[in-house]
């Protein structure tokens, strides 16, 4: 069905719990990556080691920059079974290719079927690349991370941000007289 949309152009994938906010657009800095190298291009940032188990992992090869070449990705490891602690955040570059690589494949992690896993079958026939973002992510499938994700960006707009402080401040003050009691 996808196919039809696609046809033999590259499509980006956006998972929508992700949000980056960066000078540079996410996708932009993706699409140079794609441009140089022609073939699927992941997003990715380093991540606390003991969070690896929440993400895709890539192990990497060379390296330029802020690029990698991905010699593996894992979905969700176990800390101890992690290549490295640079996660795939969310954002991708890919060729109508990966549809066949996903109806071949079978289910992974979370008994769901995994692009990572489909990545990780691309990557053993033909290169990969990884561009490390620029900017701030923000996971919104996280509670708190869709906290922050709405402070942060709210304070970056101009007609928001002076009622967004004077509430801040009216909360802080709120909850130090609540612990001086």
């Amino acid at each position: 069905m996808c196919g039809a949309f696609i046809g033999d152009e590259p499509f980006a994938v956006l998972l929508g719990d992700d949000i980056m906010v960066s000078d540079t657009p996410a996708l932009s800095q993706l699409i140079d990556v794609y441009n140089q190298h022609a073939t699927e291009t992941v997003g990715v940032q380093p991540v606390d080691p003991a969070d690896v188990s929440k993400y895709g992992i890539i192990q990497t090869g060379r390296q330029g920059g802020h690029v990698y070449q991905v010699e593996d990705l894992i979905e969700k490891p176990a800390v101890e079974k992690a290549p490295s602690h640079i996660a795939v955040m969310g954002r991708y570059i890919l060729t109508p290719a990966i549809f066949k690589t996903l109806k071949t494949i079978g289910r992974g992690a979370g008994n769901e079927i995994q692009l990572t896993d489909a990545l990780r079958e691309v990557c053993r026939t033909r290169s990969i690349y990884a561009r490390e973002l620029e900017g701030s992510r923000f996971d919104i499938g996280d509670k708190f991370g869709c906290f922050k994700a709405g402070t942060e960006i709210g304070l970056l707009r101009e007609e928001m941000r002076p009622k967004l402080l004077a509430y801040l401040e009216e909360v802080l003050k709120r909850e130090s007289e609540e612990i001086v009691r």
